[in-house]
């Protein structure tokens, strides 16, 4: 029975830590983080976002932070959150006005990319929902391509679901790849056969949708 308390209480105690930030007015919120000796800046938000402390996070943001200011390195929350697969995190940044559209990221890609490299698929259906492009290119990579890269097979079916182009190719690069050829190079069979499928269906509602020539008939 007291094992049982104390696991209830373990579980709980972040949820009432959170409830009682959600009372706090911004001044507050503020010198609570001086109590706990965190810098009120950028490159403190975005690095206990990278860490998942939910609890300083809303501390920040009750306190009035950005949730889209970046750090030194040009890095914002929303893309390390998605990244790290920090969902409620994630959830809470979005519901505070995050850009979900943001390519302030590593290298430059956008929060939908990093959560599809690491595979945190309820992350990737968040940030569509919340109006992610799908079909944003990055260095001539799509979300499409580095999740099929990477193996992430539930991912490539819900991008898929949601309007990937299936049939994108990289131009910039030597190798002029696709998401099935990236997927085809890392073995990633699966995969392959989903955009395998997918490319063919697409190329028959084409066909399908081509009238028949009169010629055909004399």
């Amino acid at each position: 029975m007291r094992l049982t308390r104390i696991i209830i209480l373990l579980f709980l105690f972040p949820l009432l830590i959170s409830l009682s930030a959600c009372g706090k007015s911004p001044e507050k919120a503020r010198k609570e983080l001086d109590r706990m000796n965190i810098a009120y800046n950028s490159n403190t938000f975005v690095e206990y976002a990278q860490k998942g402390d939910i609890t300083i996070i809303d501390l920040f943001l009750i306190a009035g932070m950005d949730p889209n200011l970046e750090n030194t390195d040009g890095i914002t929350a929303l893309y390390v959150t998605s990244e790290e697969g920090h969902t409620a995190i994630v959830k809470t940044l979005l519901s505070k006005g995050a850009n979900v559209r943001t390519n302030k990221g590593r290298f430059g890609v956008t929060p939908l990319m990093g959560a599809a490299r690491k595979g945190h698929l309820e992350i990737v259906r968040e940030l569509i929902r919340k109006g992610a492009d799908v079909n944003t290119t990055v260095f001539d990579l799509t979300a499409l391509m580095i999740a099929a890269s990477n193996g992430r097979t539930e991912i490539v079916k819900l991008l898929l679901d949601k309007g990937a182009y299936v049939n994108l190719r990289t131009k910039s690069l030597e190798s002029n790849m696709t998401a099935l050829s990236m997927a085809k190079q890392k073995g990633h069979m699966d995969i392959v056969k989903i955009l395998e499928h997918r490319a063919i269906n697409k190329i028959r509602a084409v066909i399908d949708k081509l009238e028949p020539s009169p010629f055909l008939f004399k």
